[in-house]
């Protein structure tokens, strides 16, 4: 994924755990109704990984009528 010159690695695992072992740490999360804007939950989980200097992947996933954008940062 590449925005304005910045790579953000998509991250496919759901093991948060195995995550964690590969050096990753979660940052912050959005969530959005599904059905609803999704799109705002989005852009602001892109807005604010854009904004950290390591490594950042973004993780998503749908859970109990909402989405889930993850932020995190690889150290």
């Amino acid at each position: 994924m590449d925005k304005d010159g910045a790579d953000i690695v998509r991250l496919d695992e759901p093991d948060t755990g195995i995550l964690n072992k590969k050096g990753w740490s979660l940052i912050t999360y959005f969530q959005s109704r599904q059905g609803g804007h999704g799109s705002t939950a989005y852009n602001k989980a892109l807005e604010k990984a854009l904004t950290i200097k390591r490594e950042v992947g973004l993780r998503s996933y749908v859970k109990d009528g909402y989405t889930y954008w993850e932020i995190w940062e690889h150290y």
